[in-house]
């Protein structure tokens, strides 16, 4: 069966991603990333976020 168990899931005071079970999708995330280029990426994020985090501001919430 695949899947995750309920511990993946966590609680309110636990954290699920700290569980085993997710760690074969760490592994294939990560080569993922290596593949696309992460490395060379991660340099930027910060300016990359900060720079759609303006672009998001420009279309504030109206609820």
């Amino acid at each position: 069966m695949y899947g995750l168990g309920a511990g993946a899931y966590g609680t309110l005071t636990e954290n699920g991603f700290d569980d085993p079970q997710w760690q074969p999708l760490r592994e294939v995330a990560s080569q993922a990333l290596e593949q696309l280029g992460w490395t060379e990426l991660q340099e930027h994020l910060p300016s990359l976020t900060e720079d759609c985090r303006a672009a998001l501001r420009k279309w504030p919430d109206t609820l």
